[in-house]
């Protein structure tokens, strides 16, 4: 194998006695400090709208970026994190604008697609490739373990839950150890080579962290679990994910703020609430004689949502549950579809625990029960129930 030179984006001179004269000086911490503060229009961090819950993860990502600014090729070393929340809350546009921020290559893994390390290995090749930095065979040192050293790069596992048992024991987890780093890969039956990933930043998303390879979570070190948004928030996504669509000329126009607001009381998930915003421009632009109420409402009706939001299948869950608690095997009697639906559409709305929910629970005993909350929500809509007696409040007061 012959010995060649690994190249790396660099960002300033690290020589100490300009031997590199063509680039910057170091930038001071307080310049660094200034380029991530929550200020600072510039930063790509600031693009992410986040309510008042999501400012401690905020400023876990601003300091994870200050570690990673403070070098001079911005190696995201130490810095592994799992994001956790909620399918379509953004963790891929979180995760998106940290690597911008740090300017170092993103590989976004579809992680169920992923066969075995030989398969990872081409894909960071591919992205270094796009900036410059082919990744080639060089030992930092002749006595280095590694055929391949790898520059500066994150690895993005999307659906992280779904990487394999295989992938895991077949090279994975000790490319993330910090004191190991090194990645077995497989070429045809026989050969294989070492790769050293001590410079990858990895980062896990998933819906729940209890998903998770035990192993895989407790390497990845930093939780954050990002909080659903709400409302408020909601409308901001729609306004700032609308305005670049009419920008790029994808839609005929965007929608004022107070649309948007509008908008999030029938969506409450972002990116729910950015289709159901596409469509609602969709009916303005065919008739432009609706308000934006009358635009949104008649959208609603049409993809089978209530005033408030809720699928005829939940108004289904919640009305069987005011009348009694109901086994959880049994819910697909009475939405009528399966439980792959109920698990992944139905019940996440229902079970949420932001905007005033959750609306029913599960009670150890006694099934999926209706909460206070959710007798409020029969209550708007003039439907009948049993009152307090079915409510999971009642039953873990009688305990």
């Amino acid at each position: 194998m012959n010995q060649q030179i690994q190249y790396m984006k660099v960002f300033w001179d690290s020589t100490g006695d300009r031997r590199l004269p063509e680039l910057p000086l170091p930038p001071s911490e307080d310049e660094i400090r200034l380029a991530i503060s929550a200020n600072n229009q510039r930063c790509p961090l600031n693009q992410i709208i986040y309510g008042p819950e999501n400012e401690g993860n905020m400023r876990t990502l601003r300091r994870l970026a200050f570690t990673a600014l403070k070098r001079h090729h911005h190696s995201c070393r130490g810095c592994n994190f799992g994001i956790y929340a909620q399918s379509g809350q953004g963790k891929t546009f979180v995760v998106k604008q940290f690597a911008e921020t740090v300017g170092i290559p993103l590989v976004f893994v579809q992680s169920a697609s992923l066969s075995d390390t030989a398969m990872l290995f081409e894909m960071i090749c591919a992205e270094c490739e796009k900036i410059g930095t082919p990744v080639v065979p060089y030992k930092p040192t002749p006595d280095a373990k590694a055929d391949f050293t790898l520059p500066p790069v994150i690895v993005f596992f999307d659906e992280a839950h779904t990487l394999s048992a295989k992938m895991m024991q077949g090279g994975l987890l000790n490319a993330m150890e910090p004191d190991d780093g090194l990645m077995v890969v497989k070429r045809g039956r026989t050969g294989s080579t070492l790769v050293d990933c001590k410079d990858v930043c990895w980062i896990g998303a998933t819906t729940e962290k209890g998903k998770l390879f035990d192993a895989f979570a407790n390497r990845l070190g930093t939780d954050v679990e990002w909080r659903s948004a709400a409302a408020p928030e909601v409308a901001e996504i729609v306004k700032q994910k609308l305005d670049r669509k009419a920008a790029s000329g994808e839609i005929a126009f965007s929608m004022p703020l107070e649309a948007c607001e509008i908008v999030a009381r029938y969506r409450r998930v972002p990116r729910e609430a950015i289709n159901f915003g596409l469509k609602v421009i969709q009916q303005r632009d065919m008739l432009p004689s609706d308000t934006w109420d009358e635009a949104a409402a008649q959208v609603a009706r049409d993809i089978g949502l209530d005033e408030g939001g809720f699928t005829r299948k939940q108004i289904a869950l919640l009305r069987a549950m005011g009348q009694r608690p109901i086994a959880e095997k049994r819910l697909p009697a009475v939405a009528k579809c399966r439980m792959e639906q109920i698990q992944r559409y139905e019940l996440p709305m229902l079970i949420d625990y932001t905007n005033g929910g959750p609306l029913v629970v599960s009670v150890t005993g006694r099934g999926m029960c209706i909460t206070e909350a959710g007798l409020r929500e029969l209550d708007k809509r003039g439907i009948p129930h049993k009152g307090r007696k079915v409510t999971a409040e009642h039953f873990e007061d009688r305990r």
